[in-house]
């Protein structure tokens, strides 16, 4: 259900920053709301993917700590609590997944970081131009 949402949101965000380059419209108005519109879904759509990274993080730290804890963990608990424990922590799976593809902060970074160069480059090489900026610069 999540990757719909995300699936949504992507698109929103990619819809609304086509209309802001293709604006033909010089109003205020007109443009501070093809500005707002991708922005607010950006947030939107990074907000899950940021809160799937944190969780990614947070199991793979759970699983070393377990093994940490297993070596030189508890030293009066018995060998058959400690393997219980690692067992438990092995099996339980905190990794979150959009699209078969785990979410870890270095993807989600990468993912941003490559969208962002694109789109500059496309800027500079003027494939993309937003009309109107220059009013307000």
């Amino acid at each position: 259900m999540m990757c719909l949402c995300i699936v949504n949101f992507t698109e929103l965000t990619i819809l609304g920053t086509a209309l802001l380059f293709l604006n033909r419209m010089q109003e205020g108005t007109v443009i501070s709301y093809r500005v707002l519109f991708p922005t607010l879904w950006f947030f939107a759509l990074i907000a899950p993917l940021i809160q799937a990274a944190r969780l990614t993080q947070t199991g793979s730290k759970l699983r070393q700590i377990s093994f940490e804890m297993r070596v030189f963990g508890y030293q009066t608990s018995s060998m058959l609590e400690l393997d219980s424990f690692v067992l438990f922590v092995s099996g339980a799976s905190l990794r979150s997944k959009l699209f078969g593809v785990t979410i870890r902060s270095s993807t989600v970074i990468l993912t941003l970081g490559l969208s962002v160069f694109v789109l500059l480059t496309l800027m500079v090489v003027d494939l993309l131009s937003v009309s109107g900026y220059k009013r307000f610069f």
